[in-house]
């Protein structure tokens, strides 16, 4: 092919790779954690980070969502997806100054790696994507000029305070920048204060703003780690799958390519080899089980992706192969584009596990008016595309699509407490009013809802384990004698494991010994069904026993099973992965694997005043 031809080849890739992914993660869905609207509204009272379970994002996040509001209000969506596409074009323009700095310049190889892992992690989480391109920028204004320029350090209050997981890729930079520097102990003494100056002035605003900033933003974020860091290390490579291999090999590949690069270089290839491995640590301690970063190492990529120009300039004999398997392969789970062509393939062996696991809804009448079923937006989504009926079939449920059947998510209404990182608060701060009830007035949606649900349109109503329960604030609201006309039954769901997370609730309008006697049947159902969970997931049968004792029966059965399935965890790798990555493989060596001209003239990270010391 020649060069014309592989011009147009790449043109036309990163084309439709980009409406996918534009389309799959439209920039005008926001999804900020923690109860955004909720927390908008408190910052406009002068309550943020007063005594509520939520609001568990850095400030500057909130102030961007105020101003957005104040000045177009009910468009204020509008104005932050507009905000989300300036910051992907500035990213994507300090990317490429970077890799133009190491003196290549191939951004076709910038454009598919910011648009495989940049884009999706970024496009519906706007602190994180803020906060990467405001590190980004700092990174640069740190590490092209001689001594440290105080405006880097202004950029990185600004990053960390946008996102906290930023602290240790800063942290990072600034440690190896001092270590470099030709300089006595006294100045570099003085460069660090000059540098942390800027954090530690916001830090005082915020305090003096909302005294509970503190708080929420770092004790409710590190206390009571789930596992210890000797049982986090050991978790990572006992969970030994795909990731894990794929992060060794990172770990293993940005160690070689950093002992053999110039001293420009080596910056660029340390945060991301620090930082990356850390997170992965960091996050199996605190919540128990192994996943790849994503977003929460987002500020590094751009990083990560210099780095693969690197090890395209010193190894290009096995550039193509790194690219392959460290980037591409291990995202397949993750990845928007890649993920994509794979799901159904592979998540119906997920969702055949799960229908396993929740198969004592078959042991539950058939909803005979409607059913209102609150879930993740994924499942929202499956139901949209498959049908409701097929949604429920393996249960025996026969629930036919239709304007009489109200499906929704609960991303459409206010959003509850997240029910790992609010319980730390609560614990710190005493809290002691009930959950879900922040906001003491509900919303109009919520007002609807509950109106619907009084009127007795839904005989039916549940909601599943992977979901924030907004049913929970419509019962809160209720009086007590409209809440006794209800009664629910518990059914294991394995969808997402953590607190709260481990069953479905399904709640009929009936009297309570209705429900004991379909709990009666759900325990009769899987005492059955036990050894077969079993034999699939210790953890899963376990987790059956207990929502069999929410339901106030004893299941008498023991698992002895050895099987390392956890939570979703299910996916064993099947011929299809073999032939997406020798696609992969030939499309990137045959489009992108080439090596680019060196441009005549390029601007380079200044390292002529320090030296590495050996």
């Amino acid at each position: 092919m020649d060069s014309e031809g592989l011009k147009h080849l790449r043109i036309g890739f990163m084309i439709v790779l980009g409406l996918f992914l534009v389309f799959r993660y439209p920039l005008w869905e926001d999804h900020v954690a923690g109860g955004w609207d909720m927390c908008l509204t408190y910052l406009w009272e002068g309550t943020l980070f007063g005594g509520q379970p939520f609001c568990n994002q850095a400030p500057i996040i909130y102030y961007v969502g105020y101003v957005l509001n104040y000045l177009i209000g009910e468009y204020a969506f509008a104005g932050m997806a507009f905000l989300k596409l300036a910051a992907f074009v500035l990213a994507f323009k300090y990317l490429a100054e970077l890799t133009t700095s190491l003196g290549v310049k191939n951004h076709f190889l910038d454009l598919f790696l910011f648009i495989l892992f940049l884009y999706p992690y970024g496009a519906n989480k706007p602190e994180v994507l803020l906060s990467s391109v405001f590190f980004l920028k700092g990174f640069l204004t740190l590490y092209s000029s001689k001594n440290p320029n105080p405006s880097a350090g202004v950029v990185f209050a600004i990053s960390l305070f946008l996102k906290y997981t930023a602290a240790v890729p800063i942290i990072i930079s600034g440690i190896y920048f001092l270590y470099i520097k030709e300089a006595d102990v006294k100045r570099k003494i003085f460069d660090a204060i000059l540098l942390a100056t800027p954090t530690g002035v916001l830090t005082l605003v915020f305090l003096i703003l909302h005294p509970g900033f503190f708080t929420y933003g770092v004790l409710a974020q590190t206390a009571e780690p789930v596992m210890s860091s000797l049982g986090s290390i050991a978790l990572i490579f006992l969970s030994f799958n795909v990731h894990t291999i794929a992060l060794i090999l990172m770990i293993l590949a940005l160690a070689y390519v950093y002992l053999i690069s110039d001293e420009a270089e080596k910056p660029i290839i340390l945060v991301p080899l620090l930082t990356i491995p850390f997170v992965v640590f960091s996050m199996s301690r605190a919540w128990g089980f192994y996943h790849p970063p994503r977003y929460y190492a987002l500020q590094v990529y751009p990083l990560l992706i210099a780095s693969v120009h690197i090890f395209h300039k010193r190894l290009p004999k096995f550039f193509t192969l790194f690219v392959a398997v460290v980037f591409i392969y291990p995202s397949i789970n993750d990845s928007g584009f890649v993920g994509s062509l794979r799901t159904n393939y592979f998540y119906d062996e997920i969702r055949q596990f799960n229908n396993v696991v929740s198969s004592g809804l078959s042991a539950l009448p058939n909803p005979k008016k409607g059913i209102l079923f609150e879930s993740s937006r994924e499942e929202i989504e499956y139901i949209r595309e498959n049908g409701v009926t097929e949604f429920f079939k393996p249960f025996g449920w026969d629930i036919p699509s239709g304007d009489d059947r109200f499906i929704y998510s609960g991303y459409e209404f206010t959003g509850a407490e997240d029910p790992y990182w609010a319980k730390r608060l609560r614990d710190i701060e005493n809290i002691s009013y009930q959950p879900h009830s922040a906001f003491q007035n509900l919303s109009q949606n919520e007002v609807e809802l509950k109106n619907e649900i009084l009127s007795g349109k839904y005989d039916v109503m549940m909601y599943t384990a992977h979901s924030w329960i907004v049913l929970s604030r419509v019962f809160n609201d209720m009086a007590a004698d409209e809440v006794s006309r209800f009664c629910a039954v518990f059914i294991p769901d394995f969808r997402q494991r953590g607190i709260g997370r481990s069953y479905s609730a399904v709640i009929y309008e009936a009297n309570q010994s209705f429900c004991q006697e379909q709990a009666k049947a759900v325990a009769s159902h899987y005492t059955k069904a036990f050894d077969e969970i079993c034999s699939k997931s210790h953890l899963a049968a376990e987790t059956t026993k207990l929502v069999m004792m929410q339901n106030q029966y004893l299941l008498k059965k023991t698992c002895n099973s050895k099987s390392k399935v956890t939570d979703t965890q299910v996916y064993t790798p099947k011929i299809l992965d073999v032939i997406l990555l020798a696609l992969t493989y030939v499309l990137i060596h045959f489009t992108l694997g080439k090596k680019e001209k060196k441009p005549k003239s390029q601007k380079r990270i200044r390292s002529s005043s320090r030296r590495h010391p050996k």
